[in-house]
């Protein structure tokens, strides 16, 4: 009987710790994730904004995710995008915060990518290029197409249309679904004089 009464204790105590543990770890959330929630939901929020060119709002929503989480890279990226936009085209603001993404992550090949766009659009072509290459670095980049269609056009804007071509004739050899790479192969054979590929 004994035997019983202490092996009813000890599970009677050990339910109880297990009841404590269990609900200290339900308890309601830390400052830490529900800021991070915060900040999601006003992440999603300003990418809803942005891809539906709503960019004051989306500008304000990305802000707010930075409060929350002041290294954000996405939002970082994206306030970079809406700076660098036509109707913002705050180019050096741009500047900082794709830098700012890259010094978080210095992989980020978006990043990169859009930091070379915001120097081709300040007129700094080789700037530009210097970054489009960075970001192909990075072998697991998503849209490498992206960055081989900037060099050559920041190549053709700078005059470079040898370079230019080379680079387009490996950017659609490579990716021939991408259809910019075939709009600027078109304005550098406008510059030489040709009428047609070779």
């Amino acid at each position: 009987m004994r035997t019983y009464k202490k092996r009813l204790q000890t599970f009677a105590v050990f339910s109880v710790l297990c009841v404590v543990l269990f609900s200290a770890c339900v308890t309601t959330p830390k400052k830490e994730n529900n800021d991070q929630r915060k900040a999601e939901a006003h992440y999603k929020l300003g990418y809803a904004y942005l891809t539906d060119n709503r960019l004051k709002k989306a500008y304000v929503e990305f802000q707010t995710v930075l409060n929350l989480e002041p290294r954000n890279k996405q939002a970082l990226n994206a306030l970079g995008l809406i700076t660098s936009s036509p109707g913002f085209k705050e180019y050096k603001e741009a500047v900082k915060y794709f830098n700012r993404a890259i010094s978080i992550d210095p992989n980020y090949s978006e990043a990169m990518n859009n930091l070379g766009a915001a120097y081709v659009n300040m007129g700094k072509w080789d700037e530009g290029i210097k970054y489009f290459r960075r970001a192909l670095k990075n072998p697991v980049y998503a849209e490498p197409e992206s960055a081989y269609y900037n060099i050559a056009y920041a190549q053709y804007m700078k005059g470079d249309y040898a370079g230019a071509v080379i680079t387009l004739k490996g950017t659609i050899s490579r990716y021939p679904e991408f259809p910019g790479s075939y709009y600027v192969l078109g304005l550098v054979y406008i510059k030489q004089g040709r009428s047609r590929t070779r």
